[in-house]
């Protein structure tokens, strides 16, 4: 179990039992209930005990990240980088309530709760991440390499309209958006302090030193901002817990008033839609043949994993990351 250690030190506060456990479950669902989501006990909705149950279980994922990013630290240990296009993580409440061995305490505080485990696990939706072979393989890579002890790092795009709904209209098939974080995801960690800039377009200008040496510049060029969002993958009854970073790209001015009046149909605005556009879908279906062969506008993503040549790759290692809270990226 998660709180355990092999051989805990003087130090280290003994193991909770299973009561004490369901009992400190309960209150992080409650406090999460009431003062994160801002609902009262006999008013929420499903939902939103579904949200408060991932909330007091990534908790307890976060509390032992920041113990593994420290022994990774503490070790300069090198790290895996994978690299994908598509990660099916499928639902993460179950596997991580397993994975953690809090499914046992989780149902019974919930019961104590007057909720139905089972019934709160059926509320999530799956992450718009993915869809196919590649992508399920992808998250069990990670999922894998959580399990067995060993650093890595998973890189992706945040797609905002990842998989598409199926409808079908006077006989024919019609693909609508999935708006799958439309309510927010309490998976996703964000990490505006890690946001880039990267530059699209411009031009490679020549010029020289006074040396006589040709100097190249970029110039001309179109700013994104890439802001990335955190996923804790948890290893299954393990000490390792890893993160899958993924990328959105936004303008680098959310809002100019200028661009605002002169409407919608001005040079910026559009520059302003194209990059919020450039990873929203991982199956565009303007055209069902086209979309066949096509995986989101990956030429202008922010994600590492666009010049790769498959769905699934893996690069180096690096070194692994420090403490959040002591100024480092977990994923640098």
């Amino acid at each position: 179990m998660w709180q355990s250690e092999s051989t805990p030190s003087p130090e280290a506060p003994a193991p909770l039992d299973d009561a004490e456990l369901a009992a400190s479950l309960k209150a992080s669902i409650r406090n999460h209930l009431l003062f994160t989501l801002a609902h009262d006990p006999t008013t929420a909705r499903r939902a939103h005990w579904w949200t408060a149950t991932c909330m007091a279980v990534r908790d307890r994922a976060l509390a032992i990240s920041f113990k593994t990013m420290a022994a990774h630290r503490s070790k300069n240990t090198r790290r895996v980088n994978y690299l994908s296009l598509e990660y099916l993580m499928g639902r993460l409440l179950e596997n991580n309530l397993r994975n953690t061995g809090l499914y046992d305490a989780a149902k019974s505080a919930l019961g104590e709760l007057g909720q139905d485990l089972e019934t709160i696990i059926n509320e999530e939706a799956d992450m718009g991440l993915g869809n196919g072979g590649l992508g399920r393989l992808a998250a069990c890579f990670l999922d894998s390499l959580s399990t067995l002890d060993l650093p890595a790092v998973g890189y992706g795009i945040h797609y905002e309209f990842g998989l598409f709904r199926q409808e079908f209209v006077n006989g024919r098939q019609v693909e609508q958006p999935d708006p799958w974080i439309r309510d927010g995801n309490p998976w996703n960690i964000v990490r505006p302090e890690y946001k880039v800039e990267v530059n699209l377009y411009g031009r490679a200008i020549q010029h020289f030193d006074d040396r006589g040496n040709s100097v190249y510049t970029w110039e001309n060029t179109k700013k994104l901002v890439g802001l990335p969002w955190d996923i804790p993958i948890i290893g299954f009854d393990s000490k390792t817990v890893n993160f899958l970073r993924l990328w959105e790209s936004r303008a680098t001015d959310e809002f100019n008033l200028r661009v605002f009046n002169e409407g919608p149909t001005s040079r910026p605005f559009m520059t302003r839609r194209r990059a919020r556009r450039s990873p929203r879908s991982s199956t565009p279906m303007t055209r069902p043949r086209a979309a066949r062969n096509c995986v989101s506008c990956s030429s202008t993503s922010l994600s590492p994993a666009r010049s790769a040549t498959s769905s699934a790759a893996t690069s180096g290692t690096t070194r692994a990351g420090m403490l959040p809270g002591e100024g480092g990226d977990p994923a640098q």
